[in-house]
């Protein structure tokens, strides 16, 4: 479990730092983009470094050798290795059928890990940030239009509202990040709870605007 963690810490501090690159590049669209999936990984690894059933972390492990094999199939690897992989394949299949290792949806996944913190008032990250984020990631309409008392609807890229949405996303990356580690310095049994309360201060200071 403590290495499946930290590798997942490895892969998500890569993308903390694409993060920052955008922002610094005010690409605030694709700053958030990249956030929403930090957001996402830090609730599943929530889920994974609390989870009591060592189960999970076999599903967890078991899924991505799902995707490795289907990825392969569909891309037509070599037959000889996709023979090797099949029979451990079809076992995994088996179990996990078409459901997800987590076997649950994001929402789900989110009111189990950063709803829990939340305030009488405060809504869901759920209901805010990440239905923009994904507005984005979608190619929905949302990033180009805006409503003008004087014109009504109207669709413009503004870069003054590029350079908000990235900090806006690198500010919430540290903040997810560092929940993220919190909870696996917590199961790794690392005793490091002190040093994470004293971050908060900063963290809840962290602009969420340029």
């Amino acid at each position: 479990m403590q290495q499946t963690l930290i590798r997942q810490c490895e892969v998500t501090w890569s993308v903390v730092n694409s993060v920052k690159l955008l922002c610094d590049k005010k690409q605030g669209v694709a700053a958030m983009t990249l956030c929403r999936g930090i957001f996402e990984r830090t609730a599943a690894i929530d889920f994974l470094a609390n989870s009591a059933d060592p189960q999970v972390l076999d599903d967890y492990i078991d899924y991505g050798k799902l995707i490795a094999y289907e990825l392969m199939d569909a891309l037509n690897g070599p037959p000889h290795i996709l023979a090797r992989m099949k029979p451990e394949y079809d076992a995994i299949k088996t179990r996990l059928g078409n459901r997800k290792w987590h076997r649950s949806t994001i929402q789900k996944l989110v009111e189990r890990s950063f709803d829990t913190a939340l305030g009488p008032e405060e809504k869901s990250l759920y209901e805010t940030f990440y239905k923009e984020a994904s507005s984005f990631a979608h190619g929905d309409s949302f990033a180009v239009l805006r409503h003008r008392p004087a014109t009504g609807w109207t669709q413009v890229f503004d870069p003054d509202e590029q350079e908000h949405w990235g900090v806006e996303a690198l500010s919430l990356t540290y903040q997810f990040f560092a929940s993220m580690l919190f909870q696996v310095q917590n199961r790794s049994g690392m005793g490091l709870e002190a040093k994470f309360d004293a971050m908060i201060p900063d963290l809840e200071q962290l602009p969420r605007e340029a």
